[in-house]
């Protein structure tokens, strides 16, 4: 539909699109979608804590009681888990 406009339209609609753009306060993008999630090996946790986190799951805690005990998500808690078993 685009190629149809001639370049008097093309810019008349650059400029309206740029002028809702700012009206709505929204940044343009570079063509890259944000990023959402982050990668699996990338943990909050220092290494201490993933320590103490797999330690106080050997010794019988159970996980959700571990995130309250250190406050943290009970993925962060399962990341810590699956990291030992690598």
């Amino acid at each position: 539909m685009l190629e149809h406009l001639n370049d008097t339209e093309l810019g008349t609609l650059l400029a309206a699109v740029t002028a809702e753009t700012e009206r709505r306060r929204l940044r343009p993008t570079r063509g890259k979608a944000p990023k959402t999630h982050q990668p699996e090996d990338e943990s909050r946790l220092t290494s201490g804590q993933q320590n103490a986190v797999r330690a106080a799951f050997k010794a019988g805690v159970k996980p959700s009681a571990i995130a309250r005990q250190f406050r943290i998500s009970q993925s962060e808690v399962r990341k810590a888990l699956a990291k030992e078993s690598r």
